[in-house]
């Protein structure tokens, strides 16, 4: 029988940037609700460069997931520590909170979309100077 509450973490390459830097992704979960089956069945077709060395499991479909992401501008510096104090609390292992989170959701987090703005010391644009923000196919949904 599985320990449910405890963490369910995977760090991967969703894919890389036009200067070939990482682009991550962390599942954060915990092991309630956990199905056999992997998750990426076709993310290699929508990510060609995405490598896992292990896989993600599917989650029960109920399991809502949450999607955080951060430095879409590479100037928003605070974002980093924003982020960083939030992974930092979802692995937290003594806080009821947490595990409540975990249990309830799981969580997608790209820590950094635009690597290539923030090594290149941009302030809003990314490497082909356009502002991601601006980029999206259908914001309002």
């Amino acid at each position: 029988m599985k320990n449910n509450s405890k963490i369910y973490f995977r760090y991967q390459v969703l894919t890389h940037s036009i200067e070939n830097r990482k682009i991550n992704l962390i599942t954060l979960s915990s092991y309630k609700d956990i199905q056999e089956d992997n998750e990426n069945k076709n993310t290699e077709e929508l990510f060609p460069m995405y490598k896992s060395e292990l896989p993600v499991k599917q989650f029960h479909q109920d399991k809502m997931i949450v999607f955080l992401s951060a430095r879409v501008h590479p100037g928003e510096t605070p974002s980093s520590y924003a982020m960083r104090g939030i992974i930092k609390f979802l692995l937290s292992t003594k806080d009821i909170r947490a595990q409540t989170l975990r249990d309830n959701f799981v969580f997608k987090i790209v820590p950094m979309i635009n690597p290539d703005g923030v090594f290149q010391g941009y302030f809003r644009m990314d490497t082909l100077n356009q502002n991601l923000n601006r980029y999206y196919n259908h914001p309002t949904i």
